[in-house]
């Protein structure tokens, strides 16, 4: 054996052993993500501790956008720093520490004021809520890009499921644990036990990922002059197709996302849906929805071709097309039998819907994306994404507060069926 047979075994153990370990450790990490999920639903838990604190539903939409935008906004401008990095994971450490904080500082802050400031509380809420988003925002990069150069292509959707998957069996646990939370407890005890909860599980799945192995770049690229990196963006953005249809497909489908909160409080504000009986029943059901569709995601999305992540993102599309349309049916008095089953289904539906646009997203992203210009894209694709979900969810806050569900419902249709025609303008690869 010569001195390079040699040399590739050893690559060649080293990339194996990387992949084994960081394949645990992402899985583990979404698993612990995804369990915490219930204790800060979007759709769910946050909507209904927010109507605790005021009665203004725009704070509703602000905390969505927050949660959406703040992961995706920091991008752009990281990406240039971290593509310029041999090494990216050091980024996801350094700023996972300060992602810790904040979401601990959630349930702390609860404690301490109790429910004697409601005002103070909301504002130190978005803070932190912001914050930890927004750090995640500038983690991103860093992760998604040590599983792009660890994880094989064509294992890709069943790391992505299996993450979800087994996150989801975790979160059906977690549902059942809100549920009991909240017929045990008043406010602010049970909200507070919800968030610690949630502060320990998030904390635990940052902190594993620190363990991860990275291989050094071999295709650093020099830092270059933030306007020489602006130019390069609106490049991107102008030349590649594919590139522009998925940013349209996402974008039309942020407003359905932005839109679905309001689900929780039209239940409970025209439906007459009671929180304290129903409110961890409909986590776990939108639980179920993301762990039994994640058969048919994973499936749909296991190869290296565009196609298949193609085919979910037209599928959840025409999902969202329905939702609203359904919810809004129920407010009919002829349909009053049939609400508790019909709102159940909904939310098992939500859940489908945000597991399969996550995975069909990512995998479609990864592979539109040069492996030597993958932050770039990474970080345009979440920077632009991040000022729409921002715009949509201030504009669907006012809408919600000032006008009738009705219509934030309808245009949520209509955002629907625009994102299903975006998804057919991918092309396969």
């Amino acid at each position: 054996m010569d001195k390079t047979e040699s040399v590739s075994q050893k690559t060649c153990k080293c990339a194996e052993r990387r992949l084994k370990r960081n394949y645990i450790l992402g899985v583990i990490n979404g698993v612990l993500f995804r369990g915490a999920e219930p204790f800060i639903d979007q759709n769910t838990i946050i909507p209904v501790f927010i109507s605790i604190l005021t009665p203004s539903r725009f704070f509703i939409g602000l905390a969505t956008g927050l949660r959406l935008s703040g992961w995706y906004l920091p991008q752009m401008f990281q990406s240039n720093i971290v593509a310029a990095s041999e090494f990216k994971h050091p980024t996801y450490i350094t700023f996972g520490f300060f992602r810790i904080a904040a979401i601990i500082g959630i349930p702390l802050f609860l404690w301490l004021l109790g429910a004697g400031n409601p005002t103070l509380l909301l504002a130190l809420f978005i803070l932190l809520w912001g914050g930890f988003y927004f750090l995640g925002g500038i983690c991103g990069i860093s992760f998604v890009d040590v599983v792009a150069k660890t994880v094989p292509a064509k294992k890709l959707g069943g790391f992505w499921a299996a993450r979800l998957f087994l996150g989801g069996l975790l979160a059906v646990g977690s549902g059942l644990i809100v549920k009991k939370i909240q017929a045990s407890y008043e406010f602010p005890t049970d909200f507070t036990l919800i968030f610690t909860t949630a502060a320990v599980m998030i904390a635990l799945a940052i902190f594993s990922w620190f363990f991860a192995l990275e291989p050094r770049d071999k295709t650093v690229r020099p830092r270059r002059p933030f306007s020489e990196h602006i130019k390069e963006n609106i490049a991107i953005f102008r030349t590649d197709s594919q590139f522009r249809n998925l940013f349209f497909f996402r974008s039309f489908f942020v407003f359905c996302q932005i839109t679905s909160p309001y689900f929780i409080v039209f239940s409970i504000e025209r439906l007459g849906i009671d929180t304290k009986s129903y409110l961890g029943y409909l986590v776990a059901a939108q639980t179920f929805g993301a762990i039994i569709s994640n058969l048919l995601w994973a499936y749909m999305s296991n190869s290296e071709r565009l196609g298949k992540s193609r085919g979910i993102l037209t599928t959840v599309s025409a999902i969202c097309v329905i939702l609203p349309i359904t919810i809004m049916a129920l407010s009919f008095p002829a349909l009053k039998p049939s609400i508790i089953p019909v709102v159940f289904v909904l939310f098992f539906l939500v859940g489908a819907v945000d597991s399969g646009v996550w995975l069909g997203f990512m995998n479609s992203l990864i592979l539109i994306s040069p492996s030597e210009n993958r932050p770039i894209y990474l970080g345009l694709m979440n920077t632009l994404l991040g000022v729409t979900m921002l715009i949509f969810a201030l504009s669907s806050g006012l809408i919600a507060q000032f006008l009738p569900f009705d219509v934030i419902f309808s245009l949520s249709a209509l955002a629907a069926t625009a994102a299903i025609i975006a998804s057919r303008r991918l092309k396969p690869v």
